[in-house]
């Protein structure tokens, strides 16, 4: 019996969103960063002034659909179906050159195939396919990227472009006092800091995937 020959899709990416917000529900919580990754290229966009949480979430997808190289693509979002889905379908369903069909489980969202004009591409959401946190997932697939510290509770709407003393250790989630030491005191830049972690956060998905 021959052996049974493998084909891999090398037409894969991954899209992150970065929120700020209270628990109290998606509603009350805005896109403040974003980004995408495919083998050997990340693009990232943080929020301009004056420019809404749907633009920008807009303009992150605009950026992939004018791309006619990512025709075809498979793009995954971990925990798409209940969390990062709200924001994307309530962003593009604004755009009336953009179609989305999304497939639903259990009030959760599997996946979504968006069209734009002659171009395609697909979201999967990649808790699906593995269980568990990223650190988790990356750890038992060896990856050398692993998951930072960012102090989400820190960021509003009025602090987006705030340059200063590094914030609280209160603000930090799952942070050590030794690796809270290692983060300089003075000059933290809430911007530079976050596309500096939402970098790591599209590559680490895409090598967990």
């Amino acid at each position: 019996m021959g052996e049974k020959l493998i084909n891999l899709d090398d037409n894969i990416g991954t899209i992150d969103l970065e929120t700020y917000g209270t628990n109290l529900g998606l509603g009350c919580q805005k896109v403040f960063a974003c980004g995408w990754s495919i083998k050997n290229k990340t693009e990232l966009f943080y929020i301009k002034p004056r420019e809404t949480s749907e633009h920008l979430v807009n303009r992150l997808f605009l950026d992939i659909l004018n791309n006619s190289e990512l025709n075809g693509y498979t793009f995954y979002i971990h925990n798409l179906g209940r969390f990062d889905s709200i924001f994307i379908l309530k962003s593009l369903i604004k755009n009336n050159k953009i179609s989305m069909t999304p497939v639903w489980k259990d009030n959760g969202v599997l996946s979504v195939t968006i069209k734009y004009k002659d171009m395609k591409i697909k979201l999967l959401d990649s808790l699906q396919l593995i269980k568990g946190n990223l650190n988790s997932i990356l750890k038992s697939f060896n990856c050398n990227i692993m998951k930072g510290h960012f102090p989400y509770s820190f960021v509003n709407k009025s602090n987006l472009n705030y340059i200063g003393n590094k914030p609280d250790i209160s603000k930090y989630n799952k942070i050590t006092q030794d690796e809270y030491d290692l983060i300089p005191f003075d000059n933290w830049d809430l911007k530079k800091e976050t596309l500096k972690y939402l970098k790591k956060e599209t590559l680490k998905y895409f090598q967990s995937v």
